[in-house]
């Protein structure tokens, strides 16, 4: 399988201080400019922003293609839907 290439980016990671619906404000931002597929990439430190997230992808249909966490921080990859 081929790697993923993600067509835009959040990094929330300095953002330690926002809530999660805060941060999700971003991450909706940049997933309104992504087609159907295609993939955005999220790097966040809070764990609370981590949880918003996979449940926000989880409510609207979204897949999380992939997620890692090192320590502190995670990183991952959101697809975009058609009605997104």
């Amino acid at each position: 399988m081929a790697a993923v290439q993600p067509a835009g980016s959040v990094d929330l990671r300095q953002s330690e201080d926002q809530c999660g619906d805060t941060a999700l404000k971003a991450v909706r931002r940049a997933m309104k400019t992504l087609q159907p597929g295609q993939v955005l990439e999220v790097h966040l430190n809070v764990a609370e922003q981590a949880f918003v997230l996979r449940a926000w992808a989880r409510k609207t249909g979204r897949a999380i293609v992939k997620e890692e966490t090192e320590g502190k921080e995670t990183w991952m990859l959101v697809e975009q839907v058609a009605d997104g």
